[in-house]
């Protein structure tokens, strides 16, 4: 999921600024953008470490498991969702339904 970030708010906006200015070669600069990005984020998964078991400490055990329960829901109902609108007529109706 961090791969979409990094393509459309680094390294989509960095290519745009470049070709913008002129720039002789812009997907090596959103390249660029993108790799000083990952080190960057690696900085701070550096500097995080040092503080999270204590973190891990102070926060409930609930609080840390609801950021994964809350993708796992989603990627359940996902399907079910993509397969009611896979019928635009089911998916029309369903729609109406939950507009009134």
């Amino acid at each position: 999921m961090s791969l979409f970030a990094y393509i459309f708010l680094i390294m989509l906006p960095a290519k745009m600024l470049a070709e913008a200015g002129g720039a002789e070669n812009p997907e090596r600069i959103a390249w660029q953008a993108g790799l000083l990005a990952c080190l960057g984020s690696g900085l701070i998964e550096l500097g995080g470490a040092f503080v999270v078991e204590k973190l891990r400490k102070a926060t409930p055990r609930a609080a840390l498991l609801s950021t994964l329960s809350g993708i796992a829901l989603t990627f359940i109902s996902l399907g079910f969702l993509f397969r009611t609108y896979a019928h635009p007529v089911v998916g029309l109706v369903t729609l109406v339904h939950c507009q009134r």
